[in-house]
């Protein structure tokens, strides 16, 4: 295509140059710069791409996206007021907008993420549908699956992702929505059909500095990315019994839908956790749904129940869930079973916060273990 083809994405300040400079890649990086590669300019936390324009100019890269101009001979440079907005529009138009063929759900929050979308996919395949899933374990859809390079990938590989994913004829993509993602927009242009926060405790405090930075970074899922997708209809699913999910609901910009223990619009009517799994009944908006689970402990409860209000949402039968939840015997290294000879019962668990040890540990208390040898690094 021709830069032209990509000068009528939001944000671009200033067009200089010859427009109809071909473009068949784009490059964040100036090692992958090439004569027909457009390259964008990312403000990094150690480096600044712009002070590597020289190099991919050298390169033979002739088309530019920066936020301040660069002028060589020969260059066509779009100006923007941010390289990293600019990029997820210009990588969502380079792909012909894939997510706009996709039902897109994604799930944000410090805990929960991977087993929520787990579960989720999970319920999807027992109902019959073609289903891809973005994970900090994996990348996967159809017969292929790629080892994760990180939780929420960057927006050029997101939206190449999209676009496999749709060809392949995916109908329904689960993906994981981390706050270093959300900040450095590599989810902005992607059209959303549901957003799910699941909670927020101290996490990655080295990078956002404090807790209402990371929250802020998590809501603008809710208020800037959701309201912005192209689909007919959104939906927020919330947490309720989640202090920062509490907070959430009064500013989300959608239709709502809130899960808990208790009140809340799906909520458990009845629960048995022990060390072999969990029973229970969920009632949603249209039905109550037994539920029969290898998972253990209250967090997991928690999980199932945001991955039943997800397929409350999508209109997913009953006893798709029913079968979606029992299908899922575990999740590597969340809460994973270890079998074995000894007759002793092995988890191993991602946990790395503070809150999700103290979650495993009581978990595996409340569930009846009377002695528990806990091994960490």
């Amino acid at each position: 295509m021709n830069l032209k083809d990509l000068t009528d994405v939001p944000g671009v300040q200033e067009v200089y140059g010859d427009d109809s400079i071909n473009v068949s890649t784009i490059a964040t990086h100036s090692a992958q710069a090439s004569p027909d590669s457009l390259f964008v300019a990312l403000p990094g936390t150690t480096t600044d791409g712009h002070a590597f324009l020289p190099d991919a100019y050298r390169a033979g890269a002739r088309a530019f996206v920066t936020q301040k101009p660069f002028r060589m001979p020969g260059v066509a440079n779009l100006v923007v007021a941010d390289t990293r907005a600019a990029l997820a529009a210009l990588a969502a138009r380079f792909y012909d907008y894939p997510s706009e063929r996709l039902h897109l759900i994604g799930i944000t929050g410090t805990n929960g993420k991977t087993t929520t979308a787990f579960l989720t996919e999970s319920i999807l395949c027992a109902a019959g549908f073609q289903t891809g899933l973005i994970s900090t374990i994996a990348y996967r859809y159809g017969s292929g699956c790629h080892v994760a390079e990180r939780t929420t990938p960057d927006q050029l590989r997101l939206q190449s992702l999209f676009r496999d994913m749709a060809d392949a004829g995916t109908q329904y993509v689960v993906m994981e929505v981390s706050s270093h993602g959300l900040q450095q927009r590599r989810v902005d242009a992607c059209s959303f059909d549901v957003a799910v926060f699941t909670n927020l405790t101290p996490e990655h405090l080295d990078y956002h500095g404090t807790m209402d930075e990371y929250f802020k970074a998590k809501e603008r899922f809710f208020t800037e990315v959701l309201p912005a997708s192209k689909k007919q209809r959104t939906i927020a699913i919330i947490n309720r019994d989640d202090p920062y999910g509490a907070a959430l609901l009064s500013r989300v910009k959608t239709p709502a839908l809130t899960y808990g223990m208790s009140e809340a619009d799906v909520y458990v009517k009845y629960a048995q956790i022990s060390l072999q799994g969990i029973r229970a009944e969920i009632a949603t908006p249209q039905a109550l749904v037994s539920i029969q689970s290898p998972l253990i402990g209250r967090f997991n409860l928690v999980n199932i129940l945001a991955a039943v209000a997800v397929a409350a949402a999508c209109g997913i039968p009953s006893d798709a869930i029913q079968q979606g939840i029992a299908r899922l015997t575990g999740v590597p290294g969340r809460m994973e079973r270890i079998e074995n000879t000894r007759g002793v019962s092995v988890f191993v668990d991602y946990a790395h916060t503070g809150d999700a040890l103290e979650q495993v540990l009581a978990t595996l208390t409340q569930a009846g273990a009377q002695r528990i040898i806990t091994v960490f690094g």
